[in-house]
């Protein structure tokens, strides 16, 4: 997401890469190099730090009760599948799933709620290179049938950044609503098309440790758009850039390869993705299947389970171009959305 952050991943079963970085010309926002698969870093302006991330997502696969990010994946959450199509009617009145207690929720029910979220409007590549303004326009971001759209449009906008091709918009909970543990998920339907970046993650609200990576990073979902049937997810940790680090170095490496569906891709219809975060693993599911675990993290700035013992806060965002992505192509259909049914938040218990 933005100087300072990176993605996820879910599928057939295999994870990213960490990125390289270079330092950016304006303002010190780290810039991804072309060596590695960056994932979408964006700048959280009022934490006073930049994010950079990267695309990285190896991950231990095992089943939820190891806490070594050993064993086997496949094991069921007791959450939504995701499969019926279209947004749900009264989201944040569903029964939470056994063990869970709710603590925060969104359905998106009539408009964009100030007291959860607020806009991040600028235009400057969210330290990826990417190519869009984001802004608080009602063209790429409000409610329609009971969801949140992020609308990614292809069109010339101007803003004291400067002039962009495309505009987008991202939302987050910073200085609104952030947690520390707990099981975080959001059902969405993904957009699709070279050079797209869809992604649900969150990053630290106080920056205990330090700018990014030290502070660290959690990406529970995020999506290129020439690969539609698959979706990454990645912690970002380690030292400050260029000393970060992420869970595609814990062997074993399954690669830059994501979690995939077996037949048709993410944007034909909502998926539910989460994690479930406790002091010293998270894991990660999608439509119920546990894909991965992640345990081996630290930080240059404290001891274990540094950095994931701070709270961290949500964001939601469409990301057009950027180093790991590529640019929008002649293949390229605009508008491209996400869309998002409900966000939910619960604490154990």
């Amino acid at each position: 997401m933005d100087g300072s952050a990176c993605r996820l991943g879910v599928g057939v079963l295999a994870l990213a890469l960490a990125s390289a970085c270079t330092p950016a010309e304006d303002g010190g926002i780290p810039q991804p190099t072309d060596e590695g698969a960056a994932s979408e870093g964006e700048r959280d302006d009022e934490a006073g730090t930049d994010t950079t991330t990267g695309t990285d997502t190896t991950t231990d696969t095992d089943t939820s009760s190891s806490s070594d990010g050993s064993g086997e994946t496949g094991e069921e959450s007791s959450e939504d599948s995701g499969e019926e199509t279209g947004p749900l009617a009264g989201d944040c009145d569903h029964a939470p799933p056994p063990g869970w207690t709710q603590v925060w929720c969104d359905d998106f029910a009539e408009a964009i709620d100030p007291a959860n979220w607020s806009f991040e409007v600028d235009g400057l590549g969210g330290g990826n290179n990417e190519l869009q303004y984001y802004t608080d326009r009602p063209e790429n971001a409000r409610i329609e049938d009971g969801a949140l759209v992020i609308e990614a449009l292809e069109e010339q906008y101007t803003g004291p950044d400067g002039t962009r091709d495309y505009t987008s918009a991202r939302l987050r909970t910073f200085q609104l609503a952030q947690w520390t543990y707990g099981r975080v998920e959001a059902r969405i339907r993904l957009p699709k098309g070279q050079g797209l970046w869809p992604a649900f993650w969150m990053l630290p609200t106080d920056w205990v440790y330090g700018g990014w990576a030290a502070s660290g990073e959690i990406d529970i979902m995020e999506l290129v758009g020439h690969e539609p049937e698959t979706v990454y997810g990645t912690l970002h940790y380690g030292g400050e850039w260029p000393t970060n680090t992420s869970s595609a170095s814990v062997p074993p490496d399954f690669g830059s390869h994501g979690y995939s569906l077996e037949s048709g891709d993410f944007s034909e219809d909502f998926h539910v993705f989460a994690i479930e975060w406790e002091e010293t693993q998270i894991r990660w599911y999608v439509d119920g299947q546990h894909v991965q675990t992640q345990s081996q993290w630290w930080s240059e700035a404290a001891d274990y389970p540094a950095p994931y013992d701070q709270d961290f806060h949500l964001l939601l965002n469409v990301a057009v171009g950027g180093t790991w992505p590529g640019s929008p192509d002649e293949t390229t259909v605009f508008p491209q959305r996400m869309t998002v049914d409900w966000v939910r938040v619960y604490e154990a218990g």
